[in-house]
């Protein structure tokens, strides 16, 4: 844990093996997610969305998403639409 309450993210793992941008994007997103189910739902959803390299459930609610050039608002509306209630907690540029 971070002094500003995230956890470290060199977890993530990234199925290319490198970053692509000089700025890479790590958004924090907290989801309404009741059981298993809407927990895999949701990992479907951004693992589908356009950009994305890595994702990691954080907690019970929380998932963490990091990219390229992904579209926040389009992504919070398809978990609203799909899974449930979707807030943006955070949305974080990486310089490499």
């Amino acid at each position: 844990m971070h002094g500003n309450g995230m956890e470290d993210l060199s977890e993530l793992r990234y199925p290319s093996g490198k970053m692509t941008s000089l700025h890479m994007q790590v958004i924090v997103f907290k989801v309404q997610m009741a059981c298993g189910k809407s927990r895999v739902k949701a990992r479907t959803v951004v693992a589908k969305a356009c950009g994305v390299n890595a994702l990691a459930l954080q907690g019970d609610d929380r998932i963490v998403v990091s990219g390229d050039g992904i579209d926040a608002a389009h992504l919070t509306y398809c978990l609203r639409k799909k899974v449930g209630h979707t807030d943006i907690i955070s949305i974080m540029l990486v310089h490499q």
